[in-house]
């Protein structure tokens, strides 16, 4: 838009006009600033023990014996904060196994410069798809909804979160 002019209660108040030239340097202002923001986020979301404890997330499924249900408990740290999960497992046959979390984060962090109280729970449904020769895992699929309330500066701040996931394992010789 070159000119627009939004509803003010003064006519021919045009303090309020938006016009493209504005937009560009506070544009490239935001840019700069989101994409520090966006790496200092996403080097904090993958740190190390995120990855570890996804990849051991990821690969103990498999009972301990020869059991067709079990379960398991979990903490993962995802942006230095803990998610506590627990699993109930079932073996549906040789090519897939069946897992629905419980998933409960309580934290206080630190998210872009402001403390944040997080209280969310929530599940994941999830299929491990498995090779029948081998039994590595060649997919996982899941469905995660989790809910509750993020306070920051005195507002309590209600939040959904929704994903649906399919990570595909490819073995390469």
């Amino acid at each position: 838009f070159s000119s627009r002019r939004r509803h003010t209660r003064l006519q021919g108040d045009w303090s309020s006009d938006v016009c493209s030239s504005d937009l560009g340097s506070a544009t490239a202002t935001f840019q700069s600033y989101s994409n520090a923001q966006a790496a200092a986020q996403i080097e904090a979301l993958y740190n190390e023990d995120f990855v570890r404890s996804t990849l051991e997330q990821r690969f103990s499924f498999f009972p301990k014996s020869g059991e067709t249900k079990w379960s398991d408990e979990k903490t993962m740290t995802m942006n230095d904060m803990p998610i506590e999960m627990k699993t109930d497992f079932s073996y549906e046959n040789n090519s897939t196994i069946k897992a629905i979390s419980n998933i409960t984060v309580e934290a206080k962090t630190t998210q872009m410069g402001t403390n944040v109280d997080l209280n969310l729970s929530g599940s994941q449904n999830a299929t491990y798809t498995l090779n029948e020769v081998t039994g590595f895992p060649t997919s996982f699929v899941s469905l995660n909804n989790v809910s509750g309330n993020a306070t920051a500066m005195g507002m309590q701040i209600p939040m959904t979160i929704n994903t649906d996931t399919k990570t595909t394992f490819i073995i390469q010789k």
